[in-house]
């Protein structure tokens, strides 16, 4: 009702007091913020009723236009003031930015994507990948839309045995690469691997290895790789590899 009442009254802001401190991830970890996709991942698999309808006021508001959701604890003293008058806060921010929704990418999304990675396959950037492979992978997918069109990619391939995902295939289009839109990516997608319990993200780049070691990445040689992206590593691309250890 609270979701439903924000989202007709165009309110700015929907605080959800909760139980906890804010959201977790699947290591008791808060989300300090937190994008619409990976509430959904949450919520997926949560099993907590309480928890479960908060996370869908909270998806439904953000979905509904409500560009500033908030869930903090009732039992912080002090947690609303904290939360909205200090610059990290306290609970949880879920931030949902209509003018440049990022978002899962769906089928629909193939041949923009493809469009959008072209000349990062020509420049021999990134490898080549048919529309068939791209359906198949899809929901690794998240895209930055504007105005209908995708202007950044970015997806996360996992590898559950060795707890460690891969960013794979960013490519921001060229007339967008101001606009710390990498970095809006990196963040979601480190939150959907530390969602689903991964403990380490790696990159693979021919040209963006100063832009990684900028957001925390270190460089490793390729016996760090998974088994089977190992097997399939072609030293004769002369890709870096970078990796992260995330906070879990």
């Amino acid at each position: 009702l609270a979701a439903q009442t924000a989202v007709a009254m165009g309110a700015d802001k929907l605080i959800v007091l909760s139980e906890q401190a804010g959201i977790m991830d699947a290591t008791q970890t808060l989300l300090g913020q937190c994008d619409v996709s990976t509430m959904k991942t949450l919520l997926s698999s949560c099993e907590d009723v309480s928890l479960a309808q908060n996370l869908h006021a909270l998806i439904q508001a953000a979905q509904g236009g409500v560009t500033r959701c908030h869930c903090i604890s009732y039992s912080d003293e002090g947690s609303l003031l904290k939360e909205l008058l200090t610059r990290d806060g306290v609970g949880t921010l879920v931030a949902q930015d209509d003018y440049e929704p990022l978002r899962p990418a769906q089928v629909s999304d193939v041949t923009g994507i493809l469009d959008l990675i072209q000349p990062f396959v020509e420049s021999g950037a990134l490898v080549q990948r048919s529309s068939i492979a791209l359906e198949q992978a899809i929901d690794q997918f998240t895209v930055i839309e504007r105005d209908g069109m995708v202007i950044a990619c970015a997806a996360l391939d996992p590898y559950p045995d060795e707890h460690v995902a891969e960013l794979a295939c960013l490519a921001i289009h060229s007339d967008y690469r101001h606009g710390k839109r990498g970095e809006r990516l990196l963040t979601a997608l480190e939150q959907q691997a530390s969602v689903q319990g991964f403990t380490h993200l790696f990159a693979l780049t021919t040209l963006a290895a100063d832009w990684f070691r900028e957001q925390g990445f270190k460089e490793v040689g390729p016996e760090v790789l998974p088994k089977q992206k190992h097997a399939d590593y072609n030293p004769q691309r002369n890709a870096k590899i970078l990796l992260k250890q995330l906070n879990n």
